[in-house]
């Protein structure tokens, strides 16, 4: 089972204040709802957190609450929204194998190695790094986050991929 980065850190108190930000799908659940996904992640009934990744046009989003498209862009915060929300339970191991080890061994796909004359496949994370989200580091094409213009802790600094390399430093 899966479940998406922000409904752990969320609970549908959020949408009170109708912040399309945070019309997600799935939507936000119960505190006694997150809790209970919470509880699935630590005994391994939930082994795969999602960054649900939905990248939209700004203008289905900003309209009123009921008819603002739901999603969330969360590829490029997912592993700051841990650091930020989750780091009092989930540990930056626990992270990596349920968002990167287990949807790979879902689908079939060798782990990662680093090994000497092989292509390495890495990413390189500041865990401590604090930043801003905001819309001039936005690396995706969309901008409906709820985390924009917010502070969070943990980075990915670079990554590997074969013969690429992308460092993308500090804010």
């Amino acid at each position: 089972a899966s479940v998406s980065v922000m409904n752990l850190a969320f609970e549908d108190t959020a949408v009170n204040t109708f912040d399309a930000a945070y019309k997600l799908m799935p939507p936000l659940r119960s505190k006694e709802d997150r809790e209970a996904m919470k509880a699935g992640v630590l005994d391994g009934t939930i082994d795969i957190i999602s960054s649900n990744h939905i990248p939209l046009e700004e203008e289905l989003k900003k309209k009123e609450f009921s008819y603002a498209a739901f999603g969330a862009t969360g590829l490029e915060v997912c592993y700051a929204i841990c650091r930020t929300y989750l780091s009092d339970w989930l540990t930056d191991e626990a992270f990596v194998r349920l968002a990167a080890y287990n949807p790979r061994k879902l689908f079939g796909l060798p782990a990662p190695v680093v090994k000497e004359g092989e292509p390495a496949q890495l990413t390189v994370f500041s865990p401590a790094l604090q930043w801003m989200y905001s819309r001039n580091i936005v690396k995706s094409r969309s901008f409906n986050s709820p985390f924009l213009d917010k502070e969070l802790t943990g980075r990915a600094v670079a990554v590997i991929n074969n013969d690429q390399s992308l460092i993308i430093g500090h804010p």
